[in-house]
């Protein structure tokens, strides 16, 4: 089972095409197609310069761009992520784990 990332980002070498799609559907900058959808303008910068957002914002700006969102998705990058993230979450429980049992009543 393919598990989603809570954001995603432009692969590096699709930047280009993303920043091209912006004026190729009719908006004359950032802070128009931001405007536009409704979202915030550090949103959409992040977006463009291949930083990480929410994955549902990631979606919803390459359908209004008509770009492929799993084409241009950095989905390597992502998992690689997810793994660090899943891995650290596990080590937090082990040593929860190691804790072990104290000595609620000061019996010994």
């Amino acid at each position: 089972m393919l598990r989603m990332s809570r954001s995603l980002n432009v692969r590096p070498e699709c930047l280009e095409k993303v920043r091209l799609a912006l004026r190729h559907n009719g908006f004359s900058s950032q802070k128009s197609l931001a405007r536009d959808m409704g979202i915030a303008l550090a949103t959409l910068s992040k977006f463009l310069t291949g930083k990480p957002v929410d994955a549902g914002n990631f979606r919803a700006i390459c359908l209004k761009l008509a770009l492929d969102w799993r084409a241009i998705a950095d989905l390597d990058n992502t998992n690689l992520q997810e793994t660090a993230s899943v891995k650290t979450s596990i080590d937090i429980v082990k040593k929860r784990i190691d804790w072990g049992e104290a000595d609620v009543m000061g019996h010994s």
